[in-house]
């Protein structure tokens, strides 16, 4: 395993830790870059840190007891491929998620992560649009577009 791929693997490690303390300060700004993109494949697109740390906010508040056990990883130059398991007890016993990520690092860190997943079997979550607002804002808390029926 080269200097990098060695480097990238214990980012993820940190990834899946953090992820699950859950510490997303250090989840989102220690494991991904500032312009990062995140990719829930079929379903929302998450540009840059800030915006993918408010969405994750609103995962969690929605999720609290949500967490991700991570069953593989490979590496392969500043290419990381981690399966997982999403387990969220708070659905009961037999919720499971499995899924995949495809991450392309740089310097390290995360810069575009494809997670792939239904995330449409995760009630009140995997419906995470678009339009999705944040309370009382103009805007889209994921992709920042302006709201067309802005609130009072």
């Amino acid at each position: 395993m080269t200097e990098e791929e060695t480097r990238n693997v214990e980012t993820v490690m940190r990834w899946a830790q953090y992820y699950n303390a859950p510490d997303l300060v250090r989840f989102v700004y220690e494991c991904y870059t500032p312009d990062c993109v995140a990719y829930a494949m079929g379903n929302v697109e998450l540009g840059d840190s800030e915006v993918f740390l408010e969405a994750e906010r609103q995962v969690l508040a929605a999720a609290p007891k949500r967490y991700m056990r991570l069953e593989h990883l490979s590496a392969s130059g500043n290419h990381m491929t981690v399966e997982c398991t999403l387990l969220d007890p708070d659905q009961g016993d037999d919720f499971a998620i499995p899924w995949v990520g495809v991450f392309t690092m740089r310097d390290g860190k995360i810069a575009i992560d494809r997670t792939y997943a239904d995330w449409s079997k995760w009630p009140g979550v995997g419906d995470f649009t678009h339009d999705r607002w944040g309370a009382k804002t103009d805007h889209c808390v994921v992709c920042r577009r302006a709201r067309v029926d802005p609130p009072v």
